[in-house]
């Protein structure tokens, strides 16, 4: 009990523990940046134009609202329009017979008061995209506020007001800004843990092993564990280079396993 008390203790197996646990921490965080990576080539490579597409509409006294969900691997778009002046006889959306309050997540929070357009622009539009495999981790945003004076379908729209949220905007050439790439900033936690674990347990089964390989040459060759440096003339299993343990080395002195 006595010895616990000391400065500098270490418990038996304390080296063994902190090892995996630094081995754990290292594969979390290369688990993190493959995440980061894939959710971010997804959004460079992502096509606007292709995925399953869900569509809703809703009319109501101050206007019709219209909420699109297109789907595809690694990618997913959640567009809302507002629009002030739409007129049914004069222009058409489809619908795919679902609520637009169905489309999208809740998390999402498409229906808000400030989502109605007013004073002189008529239309606002709304893209959240969420990137990333296995799960959609990260997430950005883009509103515009138009005027429109043709169709809502085939429209040439006057931007009033552009806003990017948790968004990297990447150059665009002869693209709108609502369809420009962008690389997502914002993070959905849960999705982001479930993807981050996913590719830590991948690494693992790859690194553990070679690790393991890589450790058991240096215990052929009577090198230190840690180091690399040569024990094959030492008399303990401290090395003197690094001054730490090497358990399972044999010595020159006596022939035998240290304990």
């Amino acid at each position: 009990m006595i010895g616990i008390w000391q400065i500098g203790y270490r418990p038996r197996g304390y080296d063994w523990v902190m090892r995996w646990v630094r081995l754990i921490l290292v594969l979390l965080l290369i688990g993190a940046v493959i995440n980061v990576a894939v959710a971010w080539g997804c959004a460079w490579r992502m096509d606007p134009n292709s995925g399953v597409l869900a569509r809703g509409v809703l009319n109501s006294p101050k206007g019709t609202w219209y909420v699109g969900r297109l789907s595809r691997v690694g990618a997913t778009r959640y567009s809302s329009q507002w629009r002030s002046d739409f007129k049914r006889e004069d222009e058409f959306i489809p619908n795919d017979g679902q609520s637009p309050r169905s489309i999208a997540p809740e998390w999402i929070d498409l229906e808000s008061s400030d989502s109605i357009p007013t004073g002189q622009a008529n239309l606002k539009v709304r893209f959240v995209e969420t990137f990333g495999l296995p799960l959609n981790s990260l997430w950005c945003e883009r509103r515009q506020t138009s005027i429109v004076v043709s169709s809502l379908v085939n429209r040439p729209a006057k931007p009033v007001s552009e806003t990017a949220v948790c968004a990297w905007n990447l150059p665009r050439e002869r693209v709108s800004f609502m369809f420009a790439k962008a690389l997502p900033l914002g993070v959905r936690w849960p999705e982001f843990v479930i993807n981050t674990m996913v590719y830590a347990i991948v690494c693992g089964m790859v690194i553990v092993p070679v690790e393991a390989a890589w450790r058991n040459r240096r215990r052929r060759q009577r090198r230190c564990l840690h180091c690399g440096y040569d024990l094959c003339a030492a008399t303990s299993a401290t090395c003197p280079e690094c001054g730490k343990q090497n358990k399972t080395i044999t010595t020159a002195a006596t022939g035998s396993v240290s304990a």
